[in-house]
């Protein structure tokens, strides 16, 4: 599968995942994916540290933000908001979490009602989003070089025809 090709592995034609060979191939599925973002979404990113789920934050906030946006980690800070001119951006960071109140502290309904928000470590919030959540795994290549990454979908009713027309134009511009 080169790094433009997405697979389905079920019958409805939606794609289930991609392969990801560089970091400007994550940047560019940030970008398509940020395209069709909308308020109300709720984005969780999966994975081990290092993986490369700021990576991918960072592509989707500078797409719909600036360029040059700075975009740290929220490791330490647990929280950071960025405005776009329309909807805001809101991007946590729950690895530190440990507690229903502190989860309450954060402000995440308010989050959601209002702007977009990326969560990494986003198995402490349930079902946050419901129809409007996308849940993307992102793992290591088990084979060639050490940088390759898949990144599994998990959308919810909402999301399943965005991502296809996302990952449709991640594909068309790769292959362009």
């Amino acid at each position: 599968m080169s790094p433009a090709q997405h697979h389905s592995l079920n019958t409805t034609g939606a794609c289930d995942a991609v392969k990801l060979d560089d970091v400007s191939s994550s940047l560019r599925l940030a970008e398509s994916i940020a395209r069709v973002a909308t308020v109300g979404d709720v984005i969780g990113l999966m994975g081990p540290i290092g993986i490369g789920k700021t990576v991918f934050a960072r592509g989707f906030i500078r797409s719909l933000t600036h360029h040059d946006e700075i975009v740290p980690s929220p490791t330490y800070t647990l929280m950071q908001v960025y405005e776009t001119g329309a909807i805001p951006i809101y991007h946590y960071d729950l690895y530190r979490i440990q507690s229903n109140s502190e989860l309450e502290e954060l402000g995440l309904d308010a989050a959601v009602a209002g702007g977009i928000i990326l969560i990494e470590w986003p198995e402490s919030i349930g079902a946050l989003g419901g129809v409007s959540r996308l849940n993307m795994s992102f793992e290591a290549g088990k084979e060639g070089p050490s940088n390759i990454r898949i990144i599994s979908f998990d959308p919810g009713l909402a999301w399943q025809k965005r991502l296809n027309n996302a990952v449709k134009a991640f594909v068309e511009e790769t292959d362009a």
